[in-house]
């Protein structure tokens, strides 16, 4: 909405921009919450660190009202923007896009999108990462990050 005021941009396993054609990030309503969950690590240890083997029934209810609040705000289509890949040119600011090599959630596709989109963007694919590459590679994706916005 105003990318003059921006001086990096970092998007990571984005939603928003259609993937290849007729791929679209897999809709959340035909699964359970837990199988969403687990679907955005690739591995399944690492979902097991932060969320536990059995996530607490807490956590179960927070991931039903998120499933519920992002059908409201992004279903028509599923998770896509019919506006973004026209405004993506607009933002002049350095672009690290970031994806995690087995990603089930947002095909690489997208990510592919998004770098070919924005006029100076990089792709980097974060090894063995699902969607949740925050949670699953933390210290890869703060080195990527670091790097690219260098220290202050």
């Amino acid at each position: 909405m105003a990318p003059a005021d921006l001086s990096h941009l970092v998007l990571v396993g984005r939603h928003g921009h259609q993937a290849a054609a007729g791929r679209h990030p897999r809709p959340r309503r035909h699964r359970l919450h837990v199988d969403y969950a687990r679907a955005g690590f690739h591995d399944q240890k690492a979902f097991d660190r932060v969320y536990g083997a059995e996530p607490s029934v807490d956590q179960l209810e927070m991931w039903d009202i998120c499933r519920e609040m992002s059908f409201r705000i992004a279903w028509k289509p599923y998770m896509y923007s019919q506006t973004l890949p026209h405004l993506l040119g607009a933002v002049r600011a350095p672009a690290l896009v970031v994806w995690g090599d087995d990603d089930k959630v947002v095909p690489q596709s997208a990510g592919k999108r998004y770098a070919k989109a924005l006029p100076n963007a990089k792709l980097e694919i974060v090894k063995a990462s699902g969607h949740c590459v925050d949670m699953e590679q933390p210290e890869a994706l703060a080195k990527l990050v670091t790097n690219f916005i260098g220290r202050e």
